[in-house]
């Protein structure tokens, strides 16, 4: 009996067959700054990285159902709760600090907001048609954005001029494009993709939301690959081009 544990136990490091990438699932909010990192690693090391981008809550259903991920980055620790209760997860996760949330108005909306305050009026007098956020059920910060339009007090009566994405990169897709005139979106994403400078930027008060935090995990089974480019993410200056400002 004690054999067949060891087996088990040590099997967990062992080279998966097939697999010569390390697989990643990662929250789409931390693209941009995931894939330079990554491209800092694989010239550093003989190793390619594969990543898989989408909602956390998304992620967390395919790395249930047998998906081979190896590492998995999430925009909530929350979602690491059914990975637990599975035995999914090998080792401590790390954080990477709280999720921070703003609203984002790109040139083309014409808008002129200077608070929260004024995204609700907006909301209210149907100047605002068309705001976007990611979708609250399976999105970390679609659920932070419903929480604070609930406190602002236009959830419900502005559902009608709500369009959800799958995710966060999508709801900041859509205002790239010019297909909404206001989104609502993770601080760590409006950094690092070219938003900033092609509409305005307000940081939206943590009083209005309880901001999630983010976390990574080594998950079961993995190669030996997959631990060296965990702990490789671990290192504190290579986490803190992830953490959320």
């Amino acid at each position: 009996m004690r054999m067949h544990v060891f087996l088990i136990v040590i099997g967990l490091s062992l080279p998966l067959p097939g697999l010569s990438a390390v697989a990643v699932a990662a929250a789409s909010s931390l693209r941009p700054l995931l894939e330079d990192v990554v491209r800092t690693y694989e010239k550093q090391h003989p190793q390619t990285i594969q990543i898989s981008y989408g909602a956390s809550g998304v992620l967390v259903q395919q790395i249930l159902r047998g998906a081979p991920y190896q590492i998995f980055l999430t925009a909530s620790d929350r979602f690491l709760e059914p990975l637990n209760k599975a035995n999914k997860i090998c080792g401590d996760p790390f954080s990477l600090g709280a999720g921070r949330l703003v609203l984002y108005l790109p040139k083309s909306s014409r808008l002129s907001l200077t608070s929260l305050e004024d995204l609700a009026k907006v909301l209210k007098n149907g100047t605002l048609k068309r705001l976007a956020l990611a979708n609250p059920e399976t999105a970390p910060y679609g659920a932070m954005a419903r929480q604070v339009l609930e406190n602002l007090g236009v959830w419900t009566s502005a559902q009608s001029r709500m369009v959800f994405g799958e995710s966060a990169a999508q709801a900041a897709q859509f205002a790239l494009t010019g297909a909404v005139q206001a989104a609502l979106l993770p601080a760590l994403l409006v950094r690092g993709l070219p938003l900033a400078s092609q509409g305005d930027v307000l940081q939206v008060p943590a009083k209005l939301y309880q901001p999630q935090r983010q976390a990574v995990a080594l998950l079961c089974p993995h190669t030996p690959a997959a631990t060296d480019f965990f702990q490789y993410l671990n290192q504190p200056a290579i986490a803190q081009r992830l953490q959320a400002k």
